[in-house]
């Protein structure tokens, strides 16, 4: 049975995604008036999140087809969550006017929206961790699917509740958006 959760708040970390903006461009600002900024830009795009999530989780026998290769990465594992996690369009539409107008604040959106991003992600996999923890076993750290998966992986979770589709060309929309799965691995006895 897919679960859907939506309009859960994430918690953004500030140092997080000052880090986020290193790695995308030089600060044009000291790091202090950055992190200033971050603050404000947090503050200001938090109610443009609209985080929504959907997973599944499956016991290795109900595994779809299509889904059964990843097994193979984690033989031990007795059950596989498929998840997909989205911020929503409104911080992607904010990103994309002030790309031509100001590339040291889209920078700092980008990020904001990176960590969302990764904070909607974490939440579903505290969830998942709790569930699984209830069947005597730990969640694996999340993995990426690979784009020949994403079609049918999210038909599988039925994505369109949450706004999200993929294209022809394997391009996940809206574009802060991931599709994930973890396994359940039963809890060694020492």
């Amino acid at each position: 049975m897919v679960r859907k959760i939506k309009k859960y708040k994430i918690s953004l970390r500030p140092s997080f995604v000052l880090r986020n903006v290193k790695k995308k461009s030089p600060l044009q600002k000291s790091e202090e008036e950055t992190e200033i900024q971050i603050q404000s830009e947090i503050e200001r795009t938090s109610a443009l999140l609209e985080p929504v999530a959907l997973y599944e989780t499956f016991s290795c026998g109900s595994v779809p087809e299509t889904l059964k290769p990843l097994l193979s990465q984690s033989p031990e594992s007795v059950s596989l969550s498929l998840i997909a996690t989205t911020i929503g369009t409104p911080l992607e539409s904010e990103i994309q006017k002030l790309r031509a107008q100001d590339t040291h604040q889209s920078a700092v959106l980008e990020a904001i929206a990176s960590e969302a991003l990764d904070q909607s992600l974490n939440f579903v996999l505290k969830l998942i961790g709790e569930e699984s923890k209830l069947e005597n076993c730990d969640c694996s750290p999340p993995w990426l699917l690979e784009s020949s998966q994403l079609k049918h992986s999210l038909e599988l979770l039925q994505s369109q509740k949450a706004g999200i589709s993929v294209d022809e060309n394997s391009q996940i929309s809206p574009l802060y958006s991931r599709v994930s799965f973890c396994f359940w691995n039963p809890i060694k006895k020492r």
